[in-house]
């Protein structure tokens, strides 16, 4: 059994964006301390396989909005060391490294110069890339840059559920 656990940050509600993702995730590491009987931080597929072998729920830490880094690629390499193993790009605005699918004005609007950047190193730590919330342009550029596998973490396809944040077939 595994869980991810997205420190989540709202970039309209939050002034420190990389502070608030600091404090989440101190606070996820609190609570697999204290549930350390059923629960272990799971870094790799490894990880995971140990963590059912003894009967722990394996716990993914997670980053959902990719613009807690500031535009800094020294603080997404930060943000690995702690533990995080997938980013979503973005969320509900255009940030630093992309655009949304939240509105169709950003459908045709791909990953930014420093996406591109995010991305490699995402490839060169062994992150996932989410694109769950990305544009569709964006999602593309994912698709022709990524060397790994990227995945969809919270999607839907749009031909069962035609909703802007699904991903087209």
């Amino acid at each position: 059994i595994a869980q991810f656990f997205a420190a989540f940050v709202d970039l309209k509600k939050t002034q420190a964006p990389m502070q608030k993702a600091l404090l989440l995730i101190d606070r996820f590491h609190q609570e697999i301390d204290d549930n350390k009987e059923s629960m272990a931080l799971a870094l790799s597929y490894d990880d995971l396989v140990h963590n059912q072998a003894v009967g722990k729920i394996s716990a993914f830490l997670t980053l959902e909005e990719g613009d807690v880094i500031e535009g800094n690629l020294w603080a997404l390499r930060n943000f690995y060391r702690l533990g995080v193993r997938l980013v979503t790009i973005t969320w509900n605005y255009p940030n630093s490294l992309g655009f949304p699918n939240k509105d169709p004005k950003y459908q045709f609007n791909g990953l930014t110069p420093f996406g591109r950047e995010v991305i490699r190193e995402m490839n060169h730590l062994g992150m996932i890339i989410d694109v769950s919330h990305l544009s569709d342009a964006g999602f593309y550029d994912v698709a022709e840059l990524s060397v790994n596998p990227f995945m969809a973490s919270h999607s839907d396809a749009r031909a069962v559920f035609d909703h802007r944040r699904n991903l087209t077939d």
